[in-house]
């Protein structure tokens, strides 16, 4: 039975204590206990196609009507019981999970599985996002330790229905022989959204990338990428996995389900993809990022940010070309770290930058064409001989998209945290490390939300911040104007979130942005999946759940994203079919 318990931001904890009427020291007191209690150490114009129907519960048909296509942070927009509004999915990786075995006529034995993980489904509505039919999901059948069910998520039309469908990465499903090769499991939505009925599950040793010499196996790991496009035209979606070759000098290898009109995916259209970028040394895991898009067509955008370039792995992105057959084998353009427009800086890509950890796909400047943004969390701010350097500071690079039609990407832009008007760029911020594009104040152009999960705030180390840049005929900008406010500086001291900086939280971990409901406007989603969650399990006791992860949502206006009321979800959260526990990390991964 689930136990009945509360949980509080350390906000909202502090203002319980205070009605109490406990003094500010006897306060703070009690709080600290609490963090300490349990702690760990933690690592540190607008789109039609975006907007819910005039008609409410009509929305059945805005798949028909809208080209199917990647977009915020490499994913498809995810309207699982086909209102017109977008519903949330959030992975929670660290669940432990109970597994009964049993055994005939002795009975049965339950046990606790470590690291199983569950999705939660969060619904969409025209007030907003609501806990009201939450869903929770997990591997009814055949879970095990450390699967870490929910580590990436994507979301689109699968099948050829008028609901969305649910991808869910499962980075440490073992095969029959116990090897740990990684899995993805797809969910179909229906009218009364998504479904265990009719679920599929494909694990990675169904695929083989063929190279020079034996052919490797493939696994899907633990930061493994997930998105949905249509790349072979026929207006249903398919999914691409991001996987690895098991040898110590691996290339990247992304692996496609491809699936047929009006039935679900299916291996028998399969397509391997080998995109050249190399792993990190004595390791098979390539941590590539995905995206896809509208940029000529539908492409397959792949970041590869250990990928080596001159001899340096600097980190590289490739965008591969839809076709019939799936996508193009070999990149229709590759695209390397561009120098900083400073005179000081006489460097581009250089070792550890991580170019292509994180992508989104978006009409920045409103000209009609998608253009690419690429994170670089590794990238050092400011290393010259003349000036030194900032070590992971991190950066973010604007491709525009061709106005001539070519699908060439063309470099405009290159942010960071010291460019003007944002923040100032620090050691360990890696600003660049999530990305979530989508049009928040309604306008003509499309904005983009940057993650730095290292940025450290009132001397709290890794505690995270969001910063949100509003796109303009020219680009991305930092100046206000009628329709948007300057630069949005996001993190959990800024007034209006039910939550309080605190030593790696990572805050901004994860991004994603749809409209969620209240309103035409896109919303964002901030996951903060080492937040400690704060239990009072007693009169003026308070337990600290570390690392059990919670989730912002800001909605957007005709202004902007808005900070005044900001929703603030957990495990303990009213509604929510579950309780928070240490290590949790709820909001790991968001769709």
């Amino acid at each position: 039975m689930r136990a009945v318990r509360k949980s509080f931001s350390s906000r909202q904890a502090m203002t319980l204590l205070a009605v109490l009427g406990l003094a500010l020291p006897a306060r703070l007191a009690l709080l600290d206990a609490a963090r300490q209690d349990g702690e760990v150490l933690r690592n540190g114009p607008s789109d039609p196609c975006e907007q819910p129907p005039s008609e409410r519960g009509r929305g059945v048909g805005l798949e028909r009507r809208c080209p199917p296509e990647g977009g915020s942070a490499g994913v498809a927009r995810g309207d699982f019981n086909g209102d017109g509004v977008a519903d949330l999915a959030i992975g929670v990786p660290g669940e432990d999970r109970s597994l009964t075995t049993f055994n005939g006529l002795s009975g049965g034995t339950t046990r606790e599985v470590p690291d199983a993980g569950v999705v939660h489904i969060i619904y969409g509505s025209a007030s907003g996002l609501t806990s009201a039919g939450n869903q929770l999901f997990d591997q009814a059948i055949g879970k095990e330790d450390n699967d870490r069910f929910g580590a990436a998520l994507a979301a689109g039309d699968f099948n050829g229905d008028p609901y969305s469908d649910l991808a869910v990465g499962v980075p440490g499903e073992r095969d029959s022989s116990g090897n740990v090769v990684g899995a993805v499991q797809i969910f179909y939505g229906t009218p009364d959204g998504l479904t265990r009925t009719g679920s599929q599950t494909f694990r990675a040793n169904l695929f083989i990338i063929p190279v020079a010499g034996p052919d490797l196996s493939v696994v899907f790991q633990e930061n493994m990428s997930l998105v949905w496009g249509d790349f072979d035209g026929n207006s249903v979606g398919d999914l691409a996995i991001e996987g690895a070759a098991r040898s110590l000098n691996c290339d990247v290898g992304v692996v496609l389900l491809l699936g047929a009109q009006g039935v679900p995916l299916s291996t028998s259209r399969k397509q391997e993809v080998f995109v050249r970028g190399g792993c990190r040394p004595n390791t098979a895991f390539s941590d590539a990022a995905l995206a896809a898009g509208d940029l000529n067509g539908d492409e397959l955008v792949v970041g590869a940010p250990h990928a080596t370039v001159a001899s340096i792995r600097a980190g590289r992105v490739a965008v591969l070309s839809g076709a019939a057959t799936g996508v193009t084998p070999e990149p229709t353009q590759e695209i390397n770290e561009p120098a900083f427009l400073d005179p000081l800086d006489d460097t581009d890509a250089e070792f550890g930058d991580e170019f292509g950890a994180a992508l989104a796909v978006a009409d920045f400047n409103g000209d009609g064409h998608k253009d690419l943004a690429v994170g670089a969390p590794g990238e050092d701010v400011g290393n010259s001989p003349v000036t030194g350097g900032i070590d992971r500071a991190g950066a973010v690079s604007i491709f525009a998209g061709s106005t001539s039609g070519s699908g060439v990407l063309s470099f405009t832009q290159k942010l960071t945290q010291s460019s003007p008007g944002i923040e100032v760029a620090e050691a360990n911020d890696v600003f660049g490390a999530a990305l979530a594009a989508n049009n928040f104040n309604g306008d003509a152009f499309a904005d983009l939300a940057i993650g730095a999960p290292g940025e450290t705030l009132a001397g709290q180390a890794g505690a995270g911040a969001v910063s949100v840049v509003y796109g303009t005929a020219a680009g991305l900008s930092t100046a206000a104007s009628a329709g948007h406010p300057a630069h949005q500086f996001l993190h959990e001291d800024v007034s209006g979130f039910s939550s309080t900086t605190e030593v790696g939280d990572r805050f901004g971990t994860s991004l994603t942005a749809w409209n969620f409901g209240n309103g035409p406007q896109a919303d964002l989603i901030i996951g903060v999946p080492f937040d400690t969650v704060s239990v009072l399990v007693a009169p003026f006791q308070f337990r600290a759940i570390a690392g059990a992860g919670a989730v912002h949502a800001l909605y957007g206006s005709s202004t902007g994203l808005l900070t005044a009321a900001v929703q603030f979800w957990n495990q303990n959260s009213s509604g929510i079919l579950e309780d928070a526990e240490d290590n949790d990390q709820f909001g790991l991964s968001v769709y």
